[in-house]
């Protein structure tokens, strides 16, 4: 049905530009020559494309080079700040995540996987996002994880991250360098994050009528957050393929009340 499809279209690519709110929300700089949220926001959804097909963050690296050629925003900082949302935002997509938690009735082995995998997911993202809140707190979490970087740290840990290549690296060096802020500017990104996560699960439900497709709202809302919290794997898989599919699909087919092939047509769909 195009007019679902378009308003789907629609909506998502809206939600995207917003991102250049959130980022302005943690950007240390009062320049009258920086440019607009939406012009920021545009950049950055325009470098997605990258991360989508690239490991590491390929794709916020290509918009904060553009950031800088443009409009001489340092690449450092910019970087930074882009990192910093993201941890934020993982909070935010823990918070939708456990909006449709109390509302899913875990049928079976199946389920009962998913509940004790979502729970798990939510903690992680909330944790980061708090971490978020207290720059201290990222700063020292960030030098945990190069510590067991170096070549003398040992245990699975440390013999994950000495492997994990250089994409990795960068985004923990970035985590060292968060600066101080206020949690009233914590608390804009998080209100900014969540307005996101609102436009983009109302485009999943417009996507969803396009095809025909019925899901209940608690999968619906499950598989928006669930699918958001895999946005960290994209620095070891692009654009956390596979990833991002089997949390939406077994959020659909689970709580969303829907067989495997459509939820898997709606997973493509959003894809």
């Amino acid at each position: 049905e195009l007019p679902w499809l378009a308003m789907a279209v629609g909506l998502f690519v809206f939600g995207n530009l917003l991102v250049g709110h959130r980022f302005m929300a943690l950007y240390p700089s009062d320049r009258s020559d920086v440019p607009g949220p939406f012009h920021i926001g545009a950049i950055f959804f325009s470098g997605n494309v990258f991360t989508l097909l690239l490991p590491g963050p390929v794709g916020e690296l290509a918009a904060i080079a553009v950031l800088k050629k443009r409009f001489h925003m340092p690449m450092n900082e910019s970087f930074v700040v882009s990192v910093h949302t993201r941890f934020v935002g993982l909070f935010s997509a823990a918070v939708v995540a456990a909006l449709a938690l109390p509302f899913v009735r875990p049928e079976g082995v199946l389920g009962q996987v998913l509940m004790v995998a979502g729970i798990v997911m939510i903690i992680g993202g909330a944790s980061f996002g708090l971490l978020a809140a207290q720059p201290v707190w990222l700063r020292r979490f960030g030098q945990w994880m190069l510590s067991l970087m170096s070549p003398d740290s040992t245990g699975p840990l440390g013999w994950f991250f000495k492997r994990a290549g250089p994409n990795l690296r960068l985004f923990v060096e970035s985590l060292t360098r968060v600066w101080n802020v206020s949690f009233s500017r914590w608390i804009q990104v998080v209100i900014w994050s969540l307005v996101i996560q609102s436009i983009q699960f109302c485009s999943l439900v417009c996507a969803t009528y396009a095809i025909s497709i019925h899901p209940q709202w608690p999968g619906l809302l499950l598989s928006q957050g669930m699918g958001s919290l895999t946005v960290l794997l994209a620095f070891v898989i692009p654009g956390g393929l596979g990833a991002y599919e089997l949390a939406v699909i077994s959020s659909l087919a689970g709580p969303g009340g829907l067989v495997l092939v459509d939820a898997g047509m709606a997973a493509l769909c959003f894809r």
